[in-house]
């Protein structure tokens, strides 16, 4: 299923079309938001439903910094996290369908905090990374090469 992006000033829109084999369109979505980097993501699931996943850069808001590297990787990366009073962190790796691929904890943390993660037995292609800090969620595209 195609999914085209369109940029403007004041706004970004993903436009989702479903299409028979003949190239016939059969249904379309426009999904819009409020950032730049945006980036959108569509599939149809096994069971006939549909999956859309929107990406930006803006994340929630908040203190927050998380930066990854390198990004792509090929085995490791490095999560870095700056934050003030830093307390609990949960780190979540999902594919682009959303099943968790890796799931963890930490406690007692420094304010610049790094996490070292070996992932060189993911196979090679696009992952989402899920750094929950505090009550602050930030999410960042990963591409395993």
């Amino acid at each position: 299923m195609p999914c085209g992006t369109c940029r403007t000033a004041a706004f970004m829109q993903s436009w989702v079309v479903k299409i028979d084999s003949l190239g016939n369109k059969q249904w379309d979505k426009t999904i819009l938001t409020t950032d730049a980097g945006y980036e959108g993501f569509a599939t149809q699931t096994q069971d006939g439903c549909y999956l859309f996943g929107n990406y930006n850069l803006a994340g929630i808001g908040g203190d927050m910094r998380v930066a990854v590297s390198p990004n792509p990787f090929v085995s490791d990366i490095a999560i870095s996290i700056q934050k003030e009073n830093l307390q609990l962190a949960t780190f979540t790796i999902t594919n682009p369908m959303g099943k968790t691929i890796y799931m963890a904890n930490e406690t007692n943390l420094a304010t610049g905090y790094t996490k070292m993660l070996d992932l060189s037995y993911l196979p090679n292609g696009l992952y989402f990374l899920e750094v929950f800090v505090d009550g602050e969620r930030t999410v960042k595209q990963i591409v395993k090469q």
